[in-house]
């Protein structure tokens, strides 16, 4: 007795309209191009992560930073570039969030100083 036979059909392919094949500017791709250009922030990355970490953005620039310095080390230049460009945001944030708060911490200690000071000397 023989087996039935059975016939597969392939569907029918699209043959409709195609993009174009996608192009990539070899410019803006050579890594090369970024070796110039990746910063190096260690030494303001470390001193906003003491000074100004009130608000953790100096920490998050400087974990971002040695992100940064160990793709370079790779010769990953241009990861390197974008990161570090990063970093440097999160740092000038910290920088700024760190200056409010130290203004805002001298500013209520020399208030209650001043106060503490009027009224030891009132008793």
């Amino acid at each position: 007795m023989q087996q039935p036979m059975i016939v597969v059909q392939q569907p029918e392919t699209n043959t409709g309209v195609q993009a174009p094949p996608y192009q990539v500017n070899s410019a803006l791709n050579d890594e090369s191009s970024y070796v110039d250009k990746v910063e190096d922030l260690n030494a303001f990355s470390w001193i906003v992560c003491i000074c100004c970490n009130f608000c953790g953005c100096g920490l998050i620039g400087f974990i971002m930073t040695q992100i940064g310095n160990a793709a370079k080390e790779a010769g990953h230049y241009k990861f390197a570039y974008f990161n570090s460009l990063t970093a440097k945001k999160f740092l000038i944030a910290g920088v700024g969030c760190g200056t409010v708060c130290w203004i805002i911490f001298i500013i209520y200690y020399a208030t209650m100083g001043a106060a503490l000071k009027a009224s030891l000397e009132g008793q």
